[in-house]
């Protein structure tokens, strides 16, 4: 989450000790006092290789203790919904940033010093108490929970799980947080944010049993697992981030039974794997609802009443007697042969490192204009410039007459895409083709001549993990 408040991902390197402790979120206050939100470092980022350590090891236990381990399609989904998640906040994190700072400089009430353990340790009470009634409203509110239900829809529960998130919850959930700006100062706010994030990442197993006398106080995994239950009592319960106390101060806690098996996923838990399905088909069900009824007071209550909410009288699914046919439910699954499997995690590999590079390089490409350009306003300019460069892309519009001149038009376009010679490398302009003309890239199209598209060395092949994966990985 607002990615663009932090650095890139690079700091003066801590130790392998200090990461790890920010894992679970022991920190030194004195090594985290930052008066500037752009100088907090992006612990998240940093977080990586201790998210992909763990899930390794989480597997490794699993295996020891004679149990199954993380299995391969239901952890590309879980992956594939975080990179959904990276590619949401490209939409919203400007405007996020830009409304919490904007709120602290304008209307705080209060000025908490910056380099204070007092204030340290309110951000961080203050962070949590938001995120309990922001996860609260994703749960009963029906529009936020066609949001964040794709987070529960796994059958399985491990730390794959804590990054199947939503493309879009984080816009939702993101004003609960914004009366914070009254007070806490946004690189508290910022920094407080990741701490909570990444202690919630290895909370999602069932390899860690118990935490004894810190059950009390903290969300622990054995909490985390009754939330993630599709058991009637199970449901709306357990809330919390970091403590659990919200939810014991607020009559939402439930603590596990002990010889009871947790059954995981969705109610109607839907048998797919394809994260683009997993992301929408509740918001369509939502929409469809608000479709069906006539009156308007029914309209408004499908979307923003309780996901049961029904205009005759009904029963919530929590106060429903134990169904014991939900412990027969099977796992959805797909069995492939080895070759494939193996075909399939190699290509996935590569097109993670290849997204991971690419979105890195893309982000570096635009860091100068952070020195002058508002968030909110280069977030904004960034999608107006490809929703421009979608139409481009046709062989239907001939010419533009004079706008040729400064537009990237089409036509310019087209030679952009050929693997005639005369067409590589140049026509590289966004909206305007100015660019290429000033740098001596531009080249216009040849009358009658027909322009040849694709690679030079075409693929002959639909298959996007094998277009999406470099050539050198081929040969």
């Amino acid at each position: 989450m607002d990615v663009n408040w932090y650095q890139n991902g690079t700091e003066k390197p801590n130790g392998f000790v200090k990461g790890f402790g920010r894992m679970f979120y022991i920190v030194d206050p004195k090594d985290t006092f930052f008066e500037n939100e752009k100088d907090v470092p992006n612990f998240y980022v940093q977080s990586w290789p201790y998210f992909l350590m763990f899930m390794i090891l989480e597997h490794i236990v699993l295996k020891l203790e004679g149990k199954k381990g993380l299995r391969l399609n239901e952890s590309i989904t879980s992956v594939s919904n975080g990179i959904f998640l990276e590619g949401g906040r490209l939409i919203w994190r400007g405007a996020e940033s830009y409304m919490y700072t904007w709120i602290y400089t304008n209307w705080r009430l209060v000025e908490l010093p910056w380099d204070s353990t007092s204030t340290w340790i309110l951000a961080a009470i203050g962070v949590d108490f938001c995120y309990y009634w922001m996860h609260r409203a994703c749960h009963e509110v029906h529009i936020l929970w066609a949001q964040h239900q794709v987070h529960h829809t796994s059958e399985d529960f491990n730390m794959g799980v804590g990054i199947r998130q939503s493309m879009l919850q984080g816009w939702c959930g993101f004003l609960v947080y914004l009366p914070l700006a009254l007070a806490i100062p946004p690189a508290q706010f910022v920094m407080h944010h990741q701490f909570s994030y990444l202690y919630m990442f290895w909370i999602h197993t069932e390899s860690i049993k118990t935490l004894g006398p810190l059950e009390y106080i903290l969300n622990t995994p054995s909490h985390h697992r009754i939330h993630h239950g599709s058991n009637p009592y199970c449901i709306d319960v357990n809330y919390g981030g970091v403590l659990i106390i919200w939810d014991k101060l607020f009559g939402t806690f439930r603590g596990e039974k002990e010889g009871d098996r947790i059954v995981y996923g969705l109610i109607f838990q839907q048998p797919s794997f394809n994260p683009l399905h997993l992301q929408t088909f509740y918001t369509k069900y939502v929409v469809n609802s608000f479709k069906s009824y006539d009156k308007w007071s029914h309209k408004v209550r499908a979307v923003f009443d309780r996901p049961s909410w029904k205009p005759v009288p009904y029963v919530r699914f929590k106060d429903m007697p134990e169904d014991p046919a939900i412990y027969t439910r099977p796992k959805y699954d797909v069995t492939l042969p080895r070759w494939c499997t193996g075909y399939l995690l190699i290509h996935y590999t590569a097109v993670l490192y290849g997204f991971y590079q690419v979105f890195l390089r893309h982000l570096l490409v635009y860091l100068p204009l952070a020195l002058a350009i508002p968030p909110a306003q280069f977030v904004m300019h960034h999608q107006f410039s490809y929703l421009y460069m979608f139409w481009i892309h046709t062989e239907s519009i001939k010419t533009l007459g004079p706008l040729e001149y400064i537009l990237n038009t089409p036509s310019h376009h087209r030679i952009h895409h050929g693997s005639n010679p005369y067409c590589i490398d140049v026509n590289y302009g966004g909206v305007l083709i100015i660019w290429d003309k000033l740098f001596g890239t531009f080249r216009g199209e040849k009358e009658g001549d027909r322009i040849v598209y694709g690679l030079i060395f075409q693929q002959p092949s639909f298959n996007p993990l094998h277009l999406q994966v470099p050539l050198k990985y081929f040969y």
